[in-house]
């Protein structure tokens, strides 16, 4: 495989960022050209070319010579192919350079800052297939000299600050041969694909990383494949002319990963397999926006990153008959929203691998099902990070052909015993950094053991190590090929420093009577019970307490005597989260403080500095007339909030008198606190809105909440 086949590999591989371990070690073994030049002689290479270079078979490695090498040495007459990387040669100057070389198909040049190359200095070179000039220092005039090669296959001129190619520069190439062209981390900018058009058999062009925003198009038949990652392109290049002719008729490979491209437009690609979208800007995934009819023959989407949240997902969105992968890691998709359809993966019935890792899948074993459950050719599964908090057998019942499931991760605590036992083919699957702490026998039945699990992680979970770990701890040394360890070492989480596998408990102590284990369950369910009771009564206190209030109030006999022979230094008392403070300036204190001349206290303005806080809390409420409060979802956050809101609550309670609750935006029931969420449920609260007639009710409704207080202020 030539480097520049690998490096297209690696490039689609990890802008999937298959996190399987496997596969990730198959991706890392395919380096990218940079490192390419570490050897090429293999292992037991000897020394060759006046002991100045290693070889091994066909290989020869002269790289890497601390003072420089100026020249090639004699070499082997089987040498075929040549490592001359960073050997500090400034340039080649010199027609007969290459001539102890002169049948060598492959040759590697990278690092040797080369700024001049002799018009003749490759003529030698007869049988040369691929040319790798990668890190160096050079123009276009500077590469003309490799123009001449008629036999070459493969260039690559990757981070040599070229910049824009000059106009007709591939007019008169002898290259008629070239099918791979690799133009990485140059400067070329914006650039027509009618500048390669002379480039007969060309098959992959790489253009990644090269500034661009502007790509003109050209009818290039051939172009197999074209790389544009990590430029600035704003458009989904053009494919189509004359109505839905094609301009690109035999693409199999289109790489946009790191654009600015937010829409997909008109399609006309054929041949296209593998499509590269990841970390652009597509906000919106229309239904059928990858269908048959747009990509008949695409088998791999990768959509990752694609902004910081994606959260509409049409019915149909990936529909394809073709479809085998589809990587929508790290979108922040929430599936549970109605706004993700369940039909969104309809119609895509040869789908064999996922990636949902870093969205959010906390969603009922209903939904997951109606979700996923039709995708039954699945092999490989991948929701890591998905805070997953719980996974049943029927939730898996759909993929009977799956191999490989990754829950790294999660929050999954406890698993039902059988879970994975209905997945016949599974091979390797991930729980690390979870939060088991218990494995039991019956988690894996004999068969899915010893069968057909072939890799297991369950590394990162806090192992709770005692009578109930034992079996697993078992299993653990006695199959230790069959354990992966991605988070490290399985240790004890009750006892800090000690590995699983080092763990002791005396089997004896692990045996119980019958009676003391009904003993200790009946004790336990006695606890449990008692403890539900008060968690019970303690998370409803306040509704408790409200509605005593409500039953035994004065109807107001406190609250007016208080006014009558009270001394007040405020009519009301404001109590708001910091960010909210900007609504309070612009709204509520021209309209109290201005309008209707009431005196607001605010922290930021009317705290005494240097007082303790809480003191400054109590103080200001005890000389206010009236209590406020602006509920948020800031509010929500702030435990300063928090405290306000009992102190408060404990006051009125205590002068028979009513909060005012204005809340200021809608803040989700399940961030609510339970004094929040009591006060809410027992008390009328008024809501802004920013809405001219809205805001005219609000403004109403707030006069007549606080009409006791301005009746006085204003008798």
């Amino acid at each position: 495989m030539t480097h520049a086949r690998i490096l297209m590999l690696v490039s689609i591989l990890m802008a999937a960022r298959v996190t399987n371990p496997y596969v990730t070690d198959f991706v890392t073994s395919l380096r990218a050209p940079e490192d390419l030049e570490d050897r090429v002689e293999g292992p037991n290479g000897t020394h060759c070319g006046e002991n100045l270079c290693s070889c091994y078979h066909e290989n020869a490695d002269c790289s890497r010579h601390a003072r420089g090498l100026q020249y090639i040495p004699q070499l082997p007459h089987d040498i075929t192919r040549l490592n001359f990387s960073s050997n500090h040669l400034k340039g080649i100057f010199r027609d007969d350079f290459f001539q102890n070389v002169t049948n060598i198909t492959y040759l590697t040049l990278y690092r040797n800052e080369v700024s001049y190359i002799r018009p003749g200095a490759f003529q030698h070179l007869g049988r040369l297939n691929e040319l790798y000039m990668d890190f160096n220092n050079m123009t276009w005039a500077t590469v003309s000299p490799v123009l001449t090669v008629p036999t070459l296959t493969s260039l690559s001129l990757r981070r040599c600050d070229l910049d824009a190619v000059p106009p007709g520069y591939f007019g008169s190439t002898t290259l008629q041969r070239l099918k791979s062209l690799i133009l990485y981390d140059n400067y070329i900018g914006d650039t027509s694909l009618s500048t390669f058009q002379h480039l007969k058999s060309l098959r992959e062009l790489g253009l990644a990383a090269n500034k661009i925003s502007h790509l003109h198009v050209d009818l290039v038949s051939e172009l197999e494949t074209i790389n544009l990652n990590s430029n600035g392109l704003f458009d989904f290049p053009i494919t189509c002319y004359a109505g839905n002719s094609s301009l690109f008729p035999k693409m199999t490979h289109l790489l946009l990963r790191k654009n600015l491209i937010s829409s997909i437009g008109q399609v006309c690609l054929p041949s296209l397999k593998v499509l590269l979208l990841s970390e652009n800007i597509i906000f919106i995934l229309p239904a059928n926006a990858f269908g048959g009819d747009k990509f008949p023959k695409l088998i791999e989407l990768y959509l990752y990153a694609l902004n910081d949240h994606i959260d509409t997902l049409p019915k149909d969105a990936f529909s394809n008959p073709l479809l085998e992968r589809i990587s929508l890691s790290y979108n922040s998709i929430d599936f549970s929203l109605e706004s993700i359809d369940t039909g969104s993966f309809a119609n895509c019935p040869h789908l064999i691998e996922l990636q949902l890792s870093h969205n959010f899948l906390r969603v009922t074993e209903d939904r997951f099902l109606e979700l996923f459950g039709h995708l039954n050719r699945m092999k490989k599964l991948f929701m890591e990070d998905c805070e997953l908090m719980y996974i049943t057998q029927h939730m898996l019942s759909g993929f009977p052909q799956l191999e490989t499931l990754s829950l790294d991760r999660n929050r999954l605590s406890a698993i039902p015993d059988g879970a994975f036992d209905g997945l016949g083919k599974l091979k390797h699957l991930v729980l690390s950094n979870n939060q088991i702490s218990v494995v039991s026998a019956r988690l894996f039945s004999p068969v899915t053991r010893k069968h057909r699990l072939t890799m297991l992680d369950l590394s990162g979970n806090p192992f709770l190590c005692s009578c109930e770990l034992l079996w697993f701890q078992n299993w653990l040394i006695t199959t230790r090929t069959l354990f992966n360890g991605s988070w490290g070492p399985y240790r004890c989480f009750n006892i800090p420093g000690l590995a699983v596998q080092q763990f002791f408990v005396d089997e004896q102590a692990c045996l119980l009577s019958h009676g003391a284990s009904v003993m200790i369950v009946v004790v336990v369910s006695l606890v449990l019970l008692t403890m539900t009771m008060i968690v019970t009564v303690f998370r409803y206190r306040w509704h408790f307490r409200l509605v005593l209030y409500e039953a035994f109030s004065g109807h107001g006999d406190a609250r007016k005597r208080r006014l009558q022979t009270g001394h007040f230094d405020y009519d009301i008392f404001v109590s708001h989260d910091s960010d909210d403070l900007p609504w309070v300036r612009r709204h509520l204190m021209p309209e109290l403080e201005e309008r209707l001349g009431l005196r607001l206290c605010l922290h930021q303005r009317d705290f005494t500095l240097g007082r303790n806080i809480v003191d400054n809390i109590a103080d200001c409420v005890e000389r206010s007339k009236k209590v406020m409060m602006l509920f948020s979802s800031s509010f929500v956050q702030s435990q300063w909030c928090q405290f306000e809101l009992s102190l408060c609550l404990t006051h009125v309670l205590d002068y028979d008198d009513a909060l005012i609750i204005v809340c200021l935006d809608d803040v989700p029931s399940r961030d609510l606190t339970a004094a929040m969420m009591a006060v809410l449920k027992t008390t009328t609260y008024i809501q802004w809105m920013d809405d001219e007639h809205a805001m005219t009710s609000f403004w109403g409704r707030l006069r007549v909440a606080l009409n006791e207080i301005i009746s006085h202020h204003n008798p």
